[in-house]
Order: structure tokens, then C-alpha cells, then sequence
């Protein structure tokens, strides 16, 4: 529910602010542990994010100390959140735009990404499944994310 409703839980930015700090805390100290606890923290902290029109993807890939799961659902919810109304319900226009832009000029730096963890001989095959399954969600909302951005151009992120 705090995911849904964060804007309105947290009125003062500064306040705002605190909590997206605090829980990009919790994160990271239940990253190693129950896969339940951190999904439920991440999602809740890339909702925050985009309600305060602050996500980037550079900040889940800079995060060098979380295990690439933890990285990679940090990428791959935003991706989804962000077309879904009943999941996420963004009704400021400046916010989704926002949103779909960082997605946008995110592809050359997440791409790369993704695209490593399915290259390594050592990788297990869960973890390729799983980089897949980002990389997929991230083409739709790409593509999704031109209903947004008019004039933009659609071939960038795969060039």
C-alpha cells in the first residue's frame, strides 16, 4: 500500500526524500536475505522513485554492493509499473513523462547490462532466464514509452 500511495502518505519533499533514503536503506541490508522481504522493499522503493519523479536506472546499476538479482528487479519494475494503472497510478503527465524519458535514455547503459550476465560461461541458467525476462520488459516499455515522448526517435536505444 505504500507503494500505491506514497505521494500521499509523504506530503513534505523533504520528508519524501527521507523515506526513499530509508528504504533504498532497508534494500540493501535485506539484499542477501528473503527474496520476498527485498522484492517487496524494491518495489517499493522504485514506486516511491517514480512518484517523486526521481528514477534513473543508473542509480540500480551504480549499486555495485547489491547481488545482480536485486539489481536487475530494480530495473525491471519500473519497466512495468509504469504502464499499469492499477499497479502504479501515475496521473501527473510530467511524471510519466519523466519516467518513460529515464527509461528511454537508460536503454545504452541497462542494455549492456543485461546483456553481460547472458554471456559468462559461469552464469546459472535462472539468472539468464532472469536477464531475459528484464531485457523483454524493458523493449515494451521502450516501445510503450513513445506514446509518451512525442518527436522522439524510436531506433536510439537499439543503436
Amino acid at each position: 500500500r505504500l507503494a500505491r500511495a506514497f505521494a500521499s502518505w509523504f506530503e513534505d519533499e523533504s520528508v519524501q526524500k527521507a523515506a526513499r533514503d530509508g528504504l533504498e536503506a532497508l534494500v540493501a541490508l535485506h539484499s542477501r536475505g528473503e527474496t520476498l522481504v527485498w522484492k517487496q522493499l524494491a518495489l517499493a522503493l522504485a514506486s516511491a522513485e517514480l512518484w517523486l519523479g526521481s528514477w534513473a536506472a543508473a542509480a540500480a546499476l551504480g549499486a555495485e554492493m547489491l547481488p545482480a538479482a536485486v539489481r536487475r528487479e530494480l530495473l525491471v519494475l519500473p519497466a512495468e509499473l509504469l504502464f499499469d494503472e492499477k499497479a502504479l497510478p501515475l496521473t501527473e503527465r510530467k511524471l510519466r513523462q519523466a519516467a518513460a524519458a529515464s527509461l528511454f535514455r537508460s536503454c545504452d547503459s541497462v542494455f549492456p547490462f543485461l546483456l553481460e550476465g547472458l554471456q559468462e560461461d559461469y552464469v546459472p541458467p535462472e539468472d539468464r532466464r532472469e536477464a531475459l525476462r528484464v531485457l523483454g520488459a524493458w523493449l515494451r516499455a521502450v516501445r510503450k514509452s513513445q506514446l509518451w515522448l512525442p518527436g522522439i526517435d524510436a531506433a536510439a536505444p537499439l543503436r
